[in-house]
C-alpha cells in the first residue's frame, strides 16, 4: 500500500489530524522545461549536491541541495500556518479538535485497527504487541502499551543508553575513529563504531558536513565479561507511585524487553551467542522477526521474556529538582537488573563482535483508565 494512501486511511479513521505529504517531483514538474533565463532561482541546478567535491553520498537516492531547500520551505509554510492559528486568541477553544481522539469521552490511547498490509503476511509482526499494538477485548479499537527506549546512536535528544548502564563498559572517552584492540576488549564492552560506520566516518571527516549521524554502540566478546544494566519502571497512568509499584511483580508490569545491536555485518547472533540474566533469572532470547528489525537480511533485535520469578532491583538516582547549594537529594528507583555476556568463545574482536545499541521495553497499559 503506498504511504500516501496509508496516511489517508488513518486520517479518514480520525487517528491522525494533520499529516503532510511532500512530492517534490510534482512540485518541480512545471519548471523542468522552462528556459534557463526564466527558471526561478530555487529550481536551477536542481540535481546539484551542496557537499564539496569528492564527498560521499552523491547518489540519486539522496536529495540534492535544492530538493532539501524546497522541502524545508514547504514545511516552514505548513508550520507557520499552524503557528498563526495558535496565536489567534479570539478563536474558539475547540478549533483544534480534529477527529475522535480529541473528544472528552475518547481515551487518548485508543487507535483504529492497523492498516498495514504487513499484518496479512507477517505473522511475527502481527503477534508482536511492540510493533502493532493489541486489539481491545470486545471492541473494534486497538491500543499500544507504554514503550520506552534508550539508544547509543547520535544525535539523541533524550534517552541515552549510558543512562541505564551500571558497569562493564570502556572507551567512552576515546575518539571513535581510533582503532580499538584486545587490550580494551579483554576487560570490558567497548564503545566504538562498527567497521562500516568507521570507514564512512573517516571518509566524511575531512569535509566537515556538520550533521552527526553516529551509529555507535558497545561491542563485546567473551573476555569482555558482563555488561550490567538497570531497566527502570517508568511511572505513568497505570502505576503512579512507589506504593502501587511495591504491590506488583515485575512480570505484571513489564511486557517484554527488546535489545538491538548495531546495524553492521558481524558474525554474532545474539539469540545464540549471548547469555542474558533478567531480574536475577537466566532467560532465552528470541530473534525479532519483523519489518524494520533486520539489516541486510540479518535479524538485529532480540526479545526477552519477563520471568515470573523475576525480582525487583533498586538504584539511587540524583533528584534533578534539588538545589545546587543544598546537599543533593536522591530518589530510589525500582526496575529490573539486566546482565548480558558473550557466551560464544569463537567470536573475536576482529571478525565481528557482539554489540548493543538500543534497549526498548514495553510496559503494560491499564485499559480501565
Amino acid at each position: 500500500m503506498p504511504r500516501r494512501e496509508l496516511l489517508q486511511k488513518y486520517v479518514d479513521l480520525g487517528a491522525i489530524g494533520d499529516p503532510i505529504v511532500i512530492n517534490i517531483e510534482a512540485a518541480v514538474a512545471p519548471f523542468k522545461d522552462l528556459d534557463e533565463s526564466i527558471t526561478p532561482a530555487n529550481f536551477k541546478d536542481w540535481l546539484d549536491f551542496g557537499a564539496p567535491a569528492g564527498a560521499p553520498g552523491k547518489t540519486r537516492t539522496n536529495l540534492s541541495l535544492q530538493q532539501h531547500q524546497l522541502m524545508g520551505d514547504l514545511l516552514t509554510m505548513h508550520f507557520l500556518a499552524a503557528a498563526a492559528l495558535a496565536a489567534r486568541e479570539d478563536l474558539p477553544k475547540d478549533i483544534f479538535n480534529i477527529g475522535p481522539t480529541s473528544k472528552s469521552n475518547f481515551k487518548h490511547y485508543l487507535l483504529p485497527q492497523p492498516q498495514s498490509s504487513d499484518l496479512e503476511y507477517d505473522t511475527a509482526s502481527r503477534n508482536s504487541t511492540l510493533m502493532f499494538g493489541s486489539p481491545v477485548p470486545a471492541d473494534q479499537h486497538w491500543y499500544m502499551n507504554e514503550i520506552h527506549c534508550k539508544s547509543s546512536f547520535d544525535p539523541v535528544i533524550t534517552g541515552e543508553l549510558s543512562e541505564i548502564i551500571i558497569s562493564g563498559t570502556d572507551a567512552e572517552d576515546i575518539d571513535l575513529l581510533l582503532p580499538k584492540g584486545p587490550m580494551l576488549y579483554n576487560r570490558n564492552w567497548v564503545m566504538d563504531y562498527g567497521p562500516v560506520a568507521k570507514t564512512l566516518a573517516n571518509s566524511v571527516q575531512q569535509y566537515n558536513l556538520g550533521y552527526q549521524d553516529r551509529r555507535k554502540g558497545y561491542f563485546g566478546v567473551q573476555p569482555s565479561g558482563k555488561l550490567s544494566m538497570f531497566i527502570p519502571y517508568e511511572f505513568g497512568s497505570y502505576i503512579q507511585n512507589s506504593k502501587q509499584l511495591d504491590a506488583k511483580r515485575p512480570n505484571e508490569l513489564f511486557k517484554t524487553i527488546v535489545i538491538c545491536e548495531v546495524n553492521e555485518r558481524a558474525d554474532c547472533k545474539m539469540e545464540n551467542d549471548v547469555s542474558f540474566v533478567l531480574g536475577g533469572i537466566a532467560v532465552n532470547a528470541t530473534a525479532v522477526e519483523a519489518n524494520g528489525a533486520s539489516y541486510n537480511g540479518k535479524k538485529i533485535c532480540i526479545s526477552l521474556p519477563i520471568p515470573e520469578a523475576a525480582t525487583w532491583a533498586k538504584r539511587m538516582q540524583p533528584n534533578k529538582k534539588g538545589r545546587l547549594l543544598l546537599r543533593q537529594r536522591v530518589t530510589e528507583e525500582k526496575g529490573l537488573s539486566l546482565d548480558m555476556s558473550v557466551s560464544n568463545n569463537l567470536l573475536f574482536w576482529k571478525n565481528g563482535p557482539c554489540s548493543i545499541s538500543h534497549v526498548i521495553w514495553e510496559q503494560f497499559r491499564n485499559l480501565n483508565l
